[in-house]
């Protein structure tokens, strides 16, 4: 039933997108250029666009990975299948809190990846109490002050890549962004499954996702960093 109802709600989204959203056609007209796999190339080389994409895969990866196992943690924690439910939806729920506060403080600061940096170090520091066995209402409390913190560095992470690009590149790497972050997802979630089932425990597969994000926010302030890391793992 609540697949039924999410599926009508997108139905609508759609016809409405449909019959109301207008096609700028002036602005088509001018920059009509079409994207090619050297577009992502050439991104790719770019020294202050890897850090970005370093800290989308690690990142994103390590969100998609928390969020796909947190129910198998907290069942394994003895907790039933509502309330492990309930705690992921707190996460997105203080996402969507904390999303338009952190952004609004990093356009105010001009310093994005200050934020960033801020975001991953403090969530790398919240996964670790929040995958633990603590009493439901402590966990609440986590969950939502995790996704406050986490969720955030996405809208951010975008915004400050359409900044190191030029109007008519926003929307290539916007999806390139979105590309390595998807592949840092199918990367980290299969990982800390091995993991988990080699240790026989979560716990690992806990430190893993820490380590991205600490590893995350190192590469996104120090662009010197990124490049050393690119030519360590390139040899």
């Amino acid at each position: 039933e609540t697949m039924l109802l999410m599926g009508v709600l997108s139905m609508i989204s759609t016809v409405l997108f449909i019959l109301f959203a207008n096609s700028n056609t002036d602005r088509n007209s001018i920059n009509a250029n079409h994207v090619s796999f050297f577009d992502y190339i050439n991104l790719a080389k770019q020294q202050k666009i890897r850090p970005l994409l370093y800290f989308a895969f690690l990142s994103l990866g390590a969100f998609n990975a928390l969020t796909t196992w947190m129910e198998s943690i907290y069942l394994e924690y003895g907790l039933n299948r509502e309330e492990a439910g309930m705690l992921t939806g707190l996460l997105i729920i203080g996402g969507i809190l904390g999303s338009p506060i952190l952004s609004a403080l990093s356009d105010r600061l001009e310093n994005r990846r200050l934020i960033l940096v801020f975001c991953s170090l403090l969530a790398a520091l919240l996964i670790y109490p929040l995958c633990q066995f603590l009493s439901l209402s402590t966990l609440m409390f986590i969950a939502v002050a995790t996704g406050f913190i986490f969720l955030p560095g996405l809208p951010i992470l975008l915004a400050e890549a359409e900044n190191q690009v030029s109007i008519e590149q926003s929307g290539i790497i916007a999806s390139f962004i979105l590309w390595v972050g998807n592949l840092g997802a199918f990367v980290m979630i299969a990982l800390t499954s091995v993991i988990s089932t080699q240790a026989s425990s979560w716990q690992a597969a806990v430190f893993l996702m820490m380590c991205a994000l600490l590893l995350a926010s190192i590469l996104v302030f120090k662009p010197k960093a990124a490049t050393n890391a690119a030519a360590i793992s390139s040899s």
